[in-house]
């Protein structure tokens, strides 16, 4: 969620202006940064998040509610002779994790659904070393191309069959996947000291 509303500048219905909610502009930022970046990047800050086309914003925050949004989880904008930009890219995520960030809760979704993919291939072979061996190296590697686009600075598959869950049929075949996410920088403070 957004703090504040915009006035986009064109509206194609009616050639007026028209009030939307932020959450518009941030959606129409994120298709272009993933055909350019990738979901990994934020849609966020001096690079990647300038808000344009609107004419009007209602509510720019101070320092204080800058810090009381970041704390409570809502995205806010700024503005500065260079133009307005998204500063912040939190999800509702309740947990102090790595999913509190839009740019990881993205790409988490398209590890996953990349994995699932990959793993379907396997479906119905011998449930046996060759083809788990065969299995954990693709999905390994494709986890090795998020640490190498620096999303992940961990990643690696482990498979459990039933010589190692005796709870599993010999049919099943659970794939556990372990990752960490790089770190983004939210916040940059100075402190100048003089002698």
């Amino acid at each position: 969620d957004y703090y504040g509303k915009v006035i986009d500048n064109y509206s194609k219905d009616s050639g007026k202006e028209v009030v939307v909610p932020l959450t518009y502009f941030k959606a129409s930022l994120i298709p272009a940064n993933d055909l350019e970046r990738g979901p990994q990047y934020p849609v966020a800050g001096k690079t990647r998040g300038q808000i344009t086309k609107a004419t009007w914003i209602s509510h720019f925050p101070n320092a204080k509610e800058k810090n009381d949004h970041y704390n409570s989880q809502v995205n806010y904008v700024e503005k500065d002779s260079n133009g307005t930009f998204f500063m912040t890219q939190l999800t509702k995520d309740p947990k102090d994790s790595a999913l509190k960030f839009t740019n990881n809760s993205r790409s988490l979704l398209k590890i996953k659904r990349n994995l699932e993919l990959l793993g379907r291939r396997y479906l119905h072979e011998f449930n046996d070393r060759i083809t788990q061996t065969n299995l954990k190296n693709i999905l390994d590697s494709y986890l090795d191309t998020w640490k190498q686009n620096r999303t992940l600075i961990e990643g690696n598959i482990e498979l459990v069959d039933s010589s190692i869950d005796p709870t599993l049929t010999d049919e099943q075949l659970v794939i556990a996947v372990n990752i960490k996410f790089n770190r983004t920088t939210e916040v940059i403070s100075f402190n100048i000291n003089i002698d």
